[in-house]
Formats: C-alpha cells, structure tokens, sequence
C-alpha cells in the first residue's frame, strides 16, 4: 500500500467512551463490570483540515472490559481494557492486539441531590505503536494499523449529575482535560441523560465534544492523535435482567455538528454489552 491513510481513532475512538461520567462514586465494597464488543466500518475519513476523502474501507472490531469498584464511600477505582482490538482495511489483512488501559481513580466531592465527582485517569501506552498489515494483493506492501498510540496520557475529569426521584429521569454533565507526554493536550466535554422506563429499560442519550490544543499539524503521522477534533452522538438501550445483570445496544456517530471532524473517520459505531451491577 503506497499511501498510508491516517485513521487517528484507531487509539482513542472507544477508550473515552467507556462509561459514562457521572458525579455518582461506587460505595464500599459494591461493583460494575461491563464486557463489550464493539464494531464500525467506514470510508469517510476526515482530513486534518477536516476535508472528506473516501478510503477503502476500514473496520475495527473491540473485545473490551470495563469495571467499577467502591473503595470506600469517597473512592472508587475504574478501569477500561480493550482487551483485543482487530483493525483491517478492505484490501489488507486483518492484526489484532491489546489496546490502551485506562485506569482511573474517582473521588466523590459532595453527594446529595447533585453529586459531584473528580476522576484522575492515566491511559497506558500498553497497545502495539506499530503493528504492520500485509496488502492482499501485494504482500511487499504493508500498513500500520497500531492499537495503540504509544502516548502516556493523564485526564483530569470534572462530572456533576442530578436524579429527578421519583421520576425514572437523571442528568450529567462533564468536562476534562487529557495531558499528553507527546502531543498535543486535549479537551472534551459533555451531556447526557437517561430515562427508566417500565422499571426495567434505560434510554440513555449523549452528546460529547473532543478538540485538541496548539496550531494545527500541516502533516500528520497516522499514529499520533495530533489535531484530532469530533462531535459524537450516542444512543443507548438496556435492558435490566433480575436483579444484578442487563444487556445493552449502543449506537455512536461522529459528526461535526458542532467540532468539526478532524482526521478521524466519519463513522457509525455499534455496541453489544453485558452488565453486572452489585450494589448495597
């Protein structure tokens, strides 16, 4: 493959979109675990001026495991591993691996009827920087499609929320700062809200905003995430089984409604997930 097409989303598209952020903190001793698998395929990518150019086709498929845990009632320990990630083009061969961890501690600022939390999350460079794929039709070319960025990455994370109790309703919302050993720091923020219905299905709806600071790379390095920029909405279903478990749907689409896409790929992404929530 003469021409390496960047796809930046290749290391931060699901990472960031583990969980959600709330201000509520897991209590002592209770947990969530979250297994996902997670899928899109797209030929819109978005230059770093944020021009459309078709590709062929790229597809990523994600094995994740996210969990919670209540340390105490202030403290809660997080954590989100991709645990394979899978990325072909059309015309390449598929490579697999590990992607970035991302580890998280949350401290509960105030409780009551808007709780607020503060989360310090480090994202480990744990997935390959260089993971080459060879070109079907001609095996002497190949392509990078790393699982990860080789980038240290620390997010400091601002969450506030409210429950409508007794209606089945509650809001958040969130803004963060991600500093980076390589390149360039960014900003995300945003909303979300979930509605209960029937006591047992939660529609839950997002909308998050991502941009990166300093002047905007003229050439990009299809490993670094250096200019990436997007608005993502998301749709939610889940459906509570018994007491502990629920099965969930997600739907994300990233567009520029509001942040332009910048070299990422304009994609539809789906969602398939377990849940298992103990609690006091």
């Amino acid at each position: 493959m003469k021409r390496i097409i960047p796809f930046i989303m290749l290391c931060l598209l699901f990472s960031q979109f583990a969980a959600s952020q709330s201000g509520w903190v897991r209590q002592k001793d209770d947990y969530f675990i979250k297994p996902d698998y997670t899928f899109y395929s797209s030929a819109n990518y978005h230059r770093i001026n944020s021009d459309l150019q078709i590709t062929s086709p790229f597809r990523q498929k994600t094995y994740s495991f996210y969990f919670e845990y209540g340390l105490n009632n202030t403290w809660a320990f997080n954590g989100y591993i991709p645990v394979l990630k899978q990325n072909a083009y059309e015309n390449t061969e598929q490579v697999s691996n590990i992607g970035d961890i991302k580890l998280e501690l949350k401290y509960s600022i105030q409780k009551g009827s808007f709780p607020a939390a503060l989360s310090f999350a480090a994202e480990f460079p744990t997935g390959p920087k260089e993971l080459l794929a060879k070109n079907k039709t001609n095996p002497l070319e190949t392509v990078n499609l790393a699982t990860g960025d080789g980038d240290f990455n620390l997010w400091t994370i601002f969450a506030i929320s409210h429950s409508f109790y007794p209606k089945p309703f509650y809001a958040s919302a969130y803004g963060s700062y991600n500093w980076r050993a390589k390149f360039d720091d960014q900003v995300q923020a945003g909303v979300e809200a979930g509605y209960k219905l029937k006591d047992k299905f939660w529609l839950i709806s997002k909308l998050s905003v991502l941009t990166g600071f300093g002047e905007r790379p003229e050439i990009v390095d299809f490993i670094k995430t250096d200019g990436l920029s997007y608005t993502s909405f998301t749709a939610t279903g889940l459906y509570e089984v018994g007491k502990h478990w629920g099965i969930g749907f997600q739907y994300l689409k990233y567009n520029g409604a509001i942040i332009k896409l910048r070299n990422t790929y304009g994609a539809d992404v789906y969602s398939v997930y377990l849940t298992y929530n103990k609690k006091r």
